[in-house]
């Protein structure tokens, strides 16, 4: 499995903060359960059934306010009004045990859900939000230098967390990873999607 492959599902599936996570983990390949894990990242039904399996944890282990913030966040991308994670987690663990998944995986994760992401099923240690938009200046030499990073990237018409709207793996030698595929920069990653002005509204970072 290769580090482009952790991108493959968020083509179709807006799963970007997980997919992101895989890119980091993949980098990093702390173990031999994580290196399994990442191994998930082009099949379908191990994706849908790991994104279920971390709303479960969450739910479990009674965490509302991060459920809460992940079905909010989600509700505000069109077409995902209606979506319930109570629905989401049905429908995953039918698409956990099924040869041919239908539907759509998507979930919109705020930033404090990457980073609990990261370290509950990723086994990262210590990750961090190291800036959010509205929440002081971005760190200089962050964005385009030799260091890893989650990057959440904005566009005006999104409201919540500075118009988040995609996160993208910024590798540590400054190339940008997703949807499978390495861009120079954030604006030609954009370009792709024809949203070349979107700009950084959070980092991540996945080792702290």
């Amino acid at each position: 499995m290769s580090l482009e492959d952790m991108g493959i599902l968020n083509v179709g599936w807006g799963i970007c903060g997980v997919t992101s996570s895989l890119y980091a983990l993949h980098s990093h390949s702390p173990s031999v359960k994580h290196s399994a894990l990442s191994s998930l990242a082009t099949d379908k039904s191990k994706m849908a059934g790991e994104i279920g399996g971390y709303l479960a944890e969450v739910f479990a282990q009674g965490h509302p306010k991060l459920i809460a913030e992940i079905g909010a966040f989600t509700r505000t991308f069109k077409g995902y009004e209606g979506f319930s994670v109570v629905d989401y987690l049905r429908q995953a663990k039918v698409a956990a045990s099924s040869s041919a998944v239908m539907g759509d995986f998507s979930i919109a994760m705020p930033p404090d859900s990457v980073v609990d992401y990261l370290k509950r099923r990723c086994g990262f240690r210590n990750p961090s939000v190291l800036w959010q938009s509205g929440k002081g200046m971005m760190p200089a030499s962050s964005v385009g230098a030799a260091k890893e990073l989650i990057i959440g990237v904005g566009i005006p018409e999104m409201k919540m967390y500075g118009g988040l709207c995609h996160y993208l793996y910024q590798a540590a030698n400054g190339k940008i990873h997703s949807w499978g595929e390495i861009f120079n920069d954030i604006a030609l990653a954009g370009a792709k999607v024809k949203l070349p002005a979107w700009t950084p509204c959070a980092l991540i970072s996945p080792t702290g």
